[in-house]
């Protein structure tokens, strides 16, 4: 009921706004993520995984030679950790407020970067063309 209550409301200012304060350029962005019970997190970022696995197979099997290993190389991060410490990641990305705006693909990149070893300049400077995205468009 309380959930329904709230969907109610964030109608209502969907309406009034002309968009949902959970999106930005129309992508989910951190209040989103943070409506989101741990299951739905959790089946959120699944979701998300397997689509990736699915586009990767398929550039594998349209990929030339060269570029082969390269791929390899560029989705290896994706297949790190678990999926309990990716949410524990993108958990700590939205600890910080300033990172709300954020989609939540920026921040499962991010979060990915950062377990595949990214150095802190590497990631400040993903979370800063992150944010400008959404702030300055």
């Amino acid at each position: 009921m309380r959930r329904s209550i709230l969907m109610a409301i964030l109608a209502f200012g969907v309406v009034v706004n002309g968009q949902s304060p959970f999106f930005a350029q129309n992508a989910m962005n951190g209040l989103g993520w943070r409506s989101f019970s741990p299951a739905e997190k959790t089946l959120y970022l699944t979701g998300a995984i397997e689509a990736f696995y699915e586009a990767y197979q398929l550039q594998m099997s349209h990929a030339n030679l060269e570029c082969v290993e390269s791929l390899k190389i560029a989705s290896a991060s994706w297949f790190i950790g678990t999926l309990p410490d990716l949410r524990r990641e993108i958990e700590g990305f939205y600890g910080d407020s300033g990172n709300l705006p954020v989609p939540i693909m920026d921040a499962l990149a991010y979060s990915r970067l950062k377990m595949a070893g990214a150095s802190r300049l590497q990631l400040e400077d993903y979370r800063a063309a992150a944010l400008h995205s959404v702030t300055n468009k």
